[in-house]
């Protein structure tokens, strides 16, 4: 029998019903308070973790926030001090302190425009140096987010009660969609939900256990099966116990990515209502036009019912 879990790092208190412990992606689902935002907010974090397209507005945003800053220190200094500027075809002088200092902060300098008196060349030199360290700072971030190991995993949509040998299972389908091997992966699913019978409601924890827990790569897709039989501490669960019990299931996969030459770890989860009864997936293991294996990644979740 399945021991119940007692160190989730989930409190046994419930939430408000239908609240997720993990989201799709695999976050925590937790607020925190009592912390000022500077406490709480880590710049490296927030840029390492954003995605790409913001990510790369972010960094467009400080370049010009950057330039704005020197372009009015330039005005108030005089731009009278920067050689060539008068033949720059631009209508404001803004605009040609502006132009200046995307040189200067980039240390690109063009030629045409140089600083002509000391006023401007103490600036110039200062953007240049806060130049030098915005752009290693940015490359170092660059840097990170393609080297940092992350596991490319995708999950089916639904979580199947499915036939299984001579009674019944739960079933999830899970593939590594990048061409990167992951090797000894190990599979953890968890089942939570509020039991009502006690005093006060208190949410449970229980580890499901699997046919297969831990395989030797994920080269194609990975079913996970747990058996509905009398080791199951949820064997006797209905539907509508899963939706009156809030229910939700936790999965946490971890495997050895060779091309990082690292660990990594995935998470998700699934509620009652992304279960789907007396269903089985869909075969989707074949082979090519050629001969070699094939697996069609966009039928992953392709299931029909028994």
């Amino acid at each position: 029998m399945s021991k119940e879990v007692n160190d989730s790092g989930f409190s046994h208190i419930p939430r408000a019903q239908g609240a997720r412990l993990i989201n799709k992606d695999g976050s925590s689902n937790v607020t925190k308070e009592g912390l000022s935002f500077i406490q709480r907010f880590s710049m490296f974090h927030f840029l390492i973790s954003m995605k790409w397209i913001p990510f790369v507005f972010t960094l467009f945003i400080g370049f010009v926030i950057l330039n704005v800053v020197f372009a009015i220190i330039y005005l108030i200094v005089g731009i009278d001090g920067i050689g060539g500027v008068e033949n720059l075809e631009v209508i404001s002088d803004f605009m040609k302190a502006f132009y200046f200092s995307t040189q200067a902060l980039t240390t690109v300098g063009f030629g045409q425009l140089h600083p002509i008196t000391d006023f401007i060349s103490i600036v110039a030199a200062v953007e240049s140096f806060i130049g030098l360290l915005a752009f290693a700072m940015a490359t170092g971030l660059l840097y990170g987010r393609f080297s940092r190991p992350k596991a490319k995993l995708i999950f089916s949509d639904n979580v199947l009660y499915a036939p299984f040998k001579e009674g019944n299972a739960l079933m999830l389908r899970l593939a590594n969609s990048k061409e990167s091997q992951i090797i000894d992966v190990t599979a953890d699913v968890f089942f939570t939900y509020i039991d009502t019978k006690g005093d006060e409601p208190q949410r449970r924890y229980f580890n499901l256990p699997l046919e297969i827990s831990k395989i030797n790569i994920l080269a194609t897709s990975w079913t996970l099966v747990h058996p509905l039989d009398e080791d199951s501490p949820i064997a006797h669960f209905t539907k509508d116990d899963y939706e009156k019990s809030d229910a939700e299931i936790l999965i946490q996969i971890q495997g050895f990515d060779v091309t990082y030459n690292q660990m990594v770890n995935t998470r998700t989860s699934f509620k009652a209502n992304e279960m789907v009864w007396n269903a089985k997936f869909k075969r989707i293991f074949g082979s090519a036009s050629n001969g070699e294996p094939m697996i069609n990644l966009g039928e992953l979740s392709t299931y029909e019912k028994v």
